[in-house]
């Protein structure tokens, strides 16, 4: 189960469109109670998270609080952004919000980061990423529809240029090889950051193994190039079944890159 406070921010994002629109405390009870809550416990909840600063309210309704919604120009190269998808930052936090499921069913994930402040200079900061994902068959007389489960921590660059807001993954430049050792680094589109990067990948009957092993430095040059940087990282499982449908985030931050000089 999900903390409260995460059921009431979900709630938030759901109703309130990129939870910045005030919605009624009603609705909020509703949403938590169907995932297990007491009524009680959602209205001690949501005072405490008013006293602190976290949550606005007004006539009975809630908000976050100095939340500003950004608007992505590209979402990992695209120019539309994923259905039900929303994002949000507040003072100490950056809230990502983005559905699950179809309009019939709409079930949003919240990525909740953490800001903290990383300095970088010439010295490079390292950032880890690494993803292990399996697609298999389980049902023969529907070859096409697959099963995955992906987990891992994942590094994506969240940044502002000239043009706006950017969602991306940093790739090499040269496409991926199967190799199990690689130790060079090789420039991505982004200045200042370069990967040493390994992909393997297995085939065994009607299942397949993808293994994504990388390893970032990033330099003060993407300052010079992008007025605002952020490195978000954080554990993501992601599963698509016949016996389970789960999307967990943990561990989630968002490093605010600035000047190390």
């Amino acid at each position: 189960m999900s903390t409260l406070q995460d059921e009431i921010l979900t709630t938030l994002f759901k109703n309130g469109r990129d939870g910045t629109s005030m919605v009624p405390a009603s609705t909020i009870i509703s949403s938590c109670e169907s995932a297990g809550y007491e009524e009680s416990e959602v209205k001690q909840q949501a005072e405490a998270l008013v006293e602190s600063d976290y949550l606005s309210e007004a006539d009975n309704h809630y908000t976050l609080a100095g939340a500003s919604s950004l608007s992505l120009t590209t979402h990992r190269g695209n120019e539309s952004t994923p259905w039900q998808f929303s994002l949000v930052r507040t003072a100490d936090e950056i809230l990502i919000s983005q559905a699950k499921a179809g309009p019939e069913k709409f079930d949003p994930v919240l990525k909740r980061f953490d800001i903290e402040e990383s300095p970088v200079s010439e010295e490079p900061v390292e950032f880890h990423h690494a993803v292990s994902r399996r697609v298999w068959q389980e049902d023969p007389d529907q070859p096409l529809v697959k099963s995955q489960r992906s987990e891992g921590r994942i590094f994506e660059l969240l940044y502002r240029d000239l043009d706006g807001w950017h969602l991306a993954r940093a790739n090499p430049d040269d496409e991926p090889s199967d190799s199990e050792n690689k130790s060079e680094y090789d420039s991505t589109e982004h200045p200042g950051v370069t990967v040493s990067s390994t992909y393997i990948r297995a085939e065994d009957g009607d299942e397949i193994k993808y293994t994504e092993d990388r390893d970032y430095r990033i330099t003060a040059d993407i300052l010079d190039k992008y007025a605002e940087v952020y490195i978000l990282s954080y554990y993501e499982l992601n599963e698509e079944s016949h016996e389970r449908a789960v999307w967990k985030v943990d561990d989630a931050v968002a490093y605010r890159l600035v000047s190390g000089d």
